[in-house]
């Protein structure tokens, strides 16, 4: 389980390389998330993967930057 999720974490990484920051802001829908926003989501999986095994999650504020989002994914 844990080599597919690497393999998973790798995929969304490369995702998570594509959002340019100048677009944070922008909303496919007015009624949608800001990209930032859904790319904060993304990047936080693994936080909520650990939160589920051990109980307890530790994300303190949603990233502002390409290389903030990919930091929460090495957690």
């Amino acid at each position: 389980m844990l080599l597919e999720f690497d393999r998973e974490m790798a995929k969304t990484r490369r995702i998570l390389e594509c959002v340019p920051e100048e677009l944070f802001a922008w909303r496919p829908h007015e009624k949608s998330s800001p990209l930032g926003r859904l790319a904060n989501h993304l990047a936080a999986m693994p936080i909520f993967a650990d939160a589920v095994i051990d109980g307890q999650a530790k994300r303190t504020r949603d990233a502002v930057s390409t290389p903030e989002l990919l930091q929460q994914c090495l957690v």
